[in-house]
């Protein structure tokens, strides 16, 4: 199993919630070429970041 902890703006929260499937990409590879995850999200903190 992988594990990630990932970080949104103000402005995508509406669209974030236990349970929810979600895509994972990473920004150092184009997709298109090495794809992407499938996975679903397990919990969301309420903490803001600084």
């Amino acid at each position: 199993m992988l594990q990630a902890r990932l970080y949104g703006t103000s402005r995508d929260i509406g669209f974030v919630a236990p349970g929810r499937r979600v895509l994972v990409r990473h920004d150092a590879f184009p997709h298109q070429k090495f794809g992407q995850y499938q996975g679903v999200m397990r919990s969301v903190s309420r903490a803001t970041v600084g």
